[in-house]
């Protein structure tokens, strides 16, 4: 299954928008909107940590799921952070 963390409000909602099959749940998308209102870009990393280490953790228990692919180009350092949060 591959994932991919937003870099950025702006990623997100292009992503939405642009990319044939991406979901992103309006209560997600809620969040982290929140979380970029409250607090600025921090925050909304913060936030999209929290969430895609959730996911990782709920995939991860998932009969059939074989393997989590983490999808960041230039955002690399996001990953252990996201492998942290889901507790692996």
């Amino acid at each position: 299954i591959g994932i991919a963390p937003f870099k950025s409000m702006s990623m997100m909602e292009w992503m939405v928008k642009n990319v044939p099959g991406i979901v992103v749940p309006e209560e997600l998308q809620s969040r982290l909107k929140s979380a970029r209102e409250k607090g600025g870009k921090e925050a909304f990393l913060n936030e999209n940590i929290e969430i895609f280490g959730e996911l990782v953790k709920n995939l991860k228990s998932m009969p059939g799921v074989r393997g989590i692919h983490i999808m960041t180009i230039g955002f690399e350092w996001v990953v252990p952070k996201i492998i942290e949060r889901a507790n692996l």
